[in-house]
């Protein structure tokens, strides 16, 4: 899942095997937009640690100081919140728009939620997507703030219109937690922005209990069927990777992802379809394992196959050199291993 966030979904790095099950916040995700998501390979989280007199320099807009700024953050401008706050909607370099969020999330918690909520409130569409944000990073660091996170972003869902704050409230309840927000969820997987479906199938796939429901089913379902390849990634690592659901329908929908234009949507439907043992995933894992293309996933999907068939493709990746060695040898031992049968 990239633009913006996958700051949650698991992503497997170099050396580390893609693990199936639940989803733990604080994992890794792809960087979606609105928010960094507790996400899969989207970008990193940032640490904070911003010499804002540098980021003022060289990165804000040209406008006039507290120029279309909340009264809120004009009132605090001469704090370091204020001024972070500021030079967040003044920035469109999205890394340093970030690194100021995480600066942001270690002021004082009670100001901090104050200046969002007026955020989320305040006419301009920059405005309330930073107070949107501002709440789901908040949350990471402070659980203690959930609940009035929660119940604000709730209100401010039912009575926004605007695509791109839609998509970081949605995100942001990704990040809170809550399941009981789910029902806010579900009537916009098919919203027509893009944006929104994203974090509407990050907020799913995070905010689901497991084993996964019939309409959080119906929703993965639909949307690693669409047209966006982001939102089908984020949707496929839902299904097949951060949930152990099962069954002829769950399976299908992997199936249909297995030739996905998308590498990143094809290899995680592959890996659902070998942690699951279907056998329909070899002829597919033997042409990724085959690509010049390979990644780390494809080689984790040959080892949860544990499949004979996949070793003359292991064996060829390994003198390609093209593939992470430690993961190859688990591939190929698990595949070489008499203690499994053969995936039928």
């Amino acid at each position: 899942m990239t633009a913006a966030c996958r700051g949650t979904s698991p992503a497997s790095s170099e050396g580390e095997s893609h693990q199936s099950g639940a989803v733990q916040s604080g994992t890794s995700v792809p960087l979606y937009a609105p928010i960094a998501m507790p996400v899969k390979h989207c970008g990193k989280l940032l640490d904070g640690n911003t010499d804002l007199p540098g980021v003022i320099d060289f990165r804000l807009l040209h406008a006039a100081p507290g120029e279309g700024v909340p009264q809120f953050v004009r009132g605090v401008a001469m704090s370091h919140l204020g001024s972070r706050i500021e030079a967040a909607l003044g920035t469109f370099d999205n890394e340093c728009r970030w690194e100021l969020i995480d600066a942001i999330v270690t002021e004082c918690p009670d100001d901090v939620f104050d200046a969002s909520r007026e955020l989320l409130h305040a006419g301009d569409e920059r405005s309330r997507v930073l107070g949107a944000d501002i709440l789901g990073r908040l949350v990471t660091v402070d659980q203690g703030q959930r609940m009035r996170v929660s119940r604000t972003l709730r209100s401010a869902l039912a009575t926004e219109r605007d695509p791109s704050p839609v998509a970081s409230i949605v995100a942001a309840l990704g990040h809170v937690g809550d399941p009981a927000t789910l029902d806010l969820v579900f009537p916009l997987v098919s919203h027509a922005c893009a944006e929104v479906r994203l974090a509407v199938a990050f907020a799913v796939a995070t905010l689901s209990l497991q084993p996964l429901g019939p309409q959080a089913r119906v929703a993965l379902i639909r949307l690693s069927r669409d047209d966006n390849s982001e939102v089908r990634d984020w949707a496929t690592h839902a299904l097949g990777t951060l949930s152990d659901a099962d069954g002829p329908e769950i399976r299908a929908a992997l199936l249909a992802r297995a030739d996905d234009d998308c590498h990143e949507a094809r290899a995680e439907a592959l890996f659902g379809l070998a942690v699951r043992r279907d056998p329909r995933a070899v002829p597919h894992l033997i042409r990724a394992l085959q690509s010049p293309h390979v990644h780390g996933l494809e080689v984790d999907a040959a080892a949860a196959a544990g499949d004979p068939r996949l070793l003359p493709a292991l064996w060829a990746l390994k003198l390609s050199g093209l593939a992470d060695g430690l993961r190859l040898r688990r591939a190929i031992d698990r595949c070489s291993s008499s203690e499994r049968p053969p995936l039928a």
